[in-house]
């Protein structure tokens, strides 16, 4: 990478690579709520390769997981399909608390 680059990202390690901004980048775009697949298109990485950049540096958090289920409720309501999840707060639709299991899977209410 050329030093003007490295000076204008406000670096001053010579021996950062273009790779290495753009994946600081990408790890930025997922921490302000950007999908993979947003990030994908303007990374030019494939899916694939993509969430393999981003698995180690982005956490999987209690808000993430709040914030996906607020957008499946969103669209459930937009589709006339009612809430996504029962009155109260952390139940779903079978009463089943939902909890979100971080590097596995999410439960997800039938």
């Amino acid at each position: 990478m050329g030093i003007g680059t490295t000076l204008a990202a406000g670096l001053t390690d010579r021996d950062l690579k273009n790779m290495d901004l753009r994946r600081t980048a990408m790890v930025r775009l997922a921490e302000a709520g950007a999908t993979p697949h947003e990030i994908s298109a303007i990374s030019g990485h494939d899916i694939h390769e993509t969430m393999r950049i981003l698995e180690p540096y982005v956490p999987r958090t209690r808000k993430m997981a709040d914030a996906a289920i607020a957008k499946w409720d969103k669209a459930e309501r937009r589709a006339g399909r009612g809430p996504a999840f029962a009155a109260g707060k952390g139940r779903g639709r079978s009463g089943n608390k939902l909890v979100p299991n971080v590097g596995t899977r999410t439960a997800i209410p039938q």
